[in-house]
């Protein structure tokens, strides 16, 4: 099946870049931030964290400089995935890999649940786009995989707290000295409630959360701070999950938010699964098979998916085959 995907508008290389690197300039204002709120002497790790809907990464400041910290791999950007298995817990990447033979043990968007309430509208749609259970637990919104025949329920804060903990020993192990105290990040229309569930997320990940900061907020700040010209500046973050926008004021080197909006429900994975939709839909117009019920063609299909809609952003044209 070939998608053919057009547009009247071009981004140069430079222009890509600048939006690509947004969502890293919220976690490097984090890192700042957290270094600015820091009891502790220097030698205590200070982070900063934007623990996204798809993907997650890590900052530390560090000897008066900001650095992204790469995984083993040297990749900077760390799904937010978080597979159970038998032996342990697996997150990112090879959390990834092994939901290819068992999606039904694999969490993956818990970013949408965490601090809502089962009944929720969102919710009530959202858990009919994943292979895991959302149940109900005293009202809120709680996650239930099959772990080898064996269930497992957690809350979206506990699969958070999985990725977070993952990046702090990821820059543990860079700088040989453990983190203690973080910033997070989080989308501008987060709720008190899900920003304290995310607050949540850090503790149990044995993080002390020093500040809970907005994603575009964050980036804002991040891109003026070597700024000192009057400056309204407005930041627009597509990312995997949300859609944030702001307008901010700079003016002598002090910021004034003036407003902020955001769809938590616009952003990467809006796309694939519209993407996703469309090819079960041709699939079961052609064959007459239903390809929606089978969890393994579904997980195959959305991973190719992606990869389509990475390469539409460069093409006007991809193909899927699954």
């Amino acid at each position: 099946i070939r998608f053919q995907w057009k547009s009247k508008l071009r981004l140069d290389n430079m222009q890509t870049e600048l939006l690509v690197t947004g969502g890293i300039l919220s976690v490097v204002l984090s890192a700042v931030f957290a270094a600015v709120f820091n009891p502790l002497p220097p030698k205590a790790g200070v982070v900063g964290i934007d623990l996204g809907t798809t993907y997650s990464v890590i900052s530390l400041f560090h000897n008066g400089s900001v650095e992204v910290v790469a995984d083993d791999l040297g990749k900077v950007l760390t799904p937010s995935i978080v597979a159970f298995t038998p032996k342990g817990v697996l997150v990112g990447y090879p959390a990834k890999e092994y939901g290819v033979m068992h999606p039904e043990a694999v969490v993956f968007d818990a970013k949408r649940l965490i601090g809502h309430r089962f009944d929720e509208d969102t919710v009530q749609h959202d858990k009919e786009l994943v292979p895991f259970e959302v149940v109900d637990v005293n009202g809120s919104a709680y996650i239930k995989v099959d772990v080898m025949g064996k269930p497992l329920t957690m809350s979206p804060q506990s699969v958070g707290a999985h990725v977070l903990r993952k990046l702090k020993q990821q820059v543990e192990k860079h700088i040989r000295r453990p983190v203690q105290k973080a910033v997070l990040a989080v989308p501008a229309d987060f709720t008190e409630e899900q920003r304290n569930a995310t607050r949540d997320a850090g503790i149990e990940a044995g993080l002390d959360v020093l500040r809970i900061i907005s994603e575009p907020t964050a980036a804002a700040l991040a891109y003026g701070l070597q700024r000192r010209a009057a400056a309204n500046i407005v930041v627009y973050d597509f990312g995997g999950g949300t859609l944030d926008v702001s307008l901010l004021n700079l003016d002598g080197g002090v910021f004034e938010v003036i407003a902020a909006c955001g769809d938590e429900h616009l952003g990467g994975e809006d796309f694939n699964q519209a993407l996703l939709e469309s090819l079960l839909g041709a699939f079961r117009a052609e064959t007459g098979l239903d390809a929606s019920r089978d969890p393994f063609a579904v997980d195959r299909l959305r991973r190719q998916v992606e990869l389509a809609k990475i390469a539409l952003s460069d093409a006007d044209d991809a193909r899927v085959a699954v």
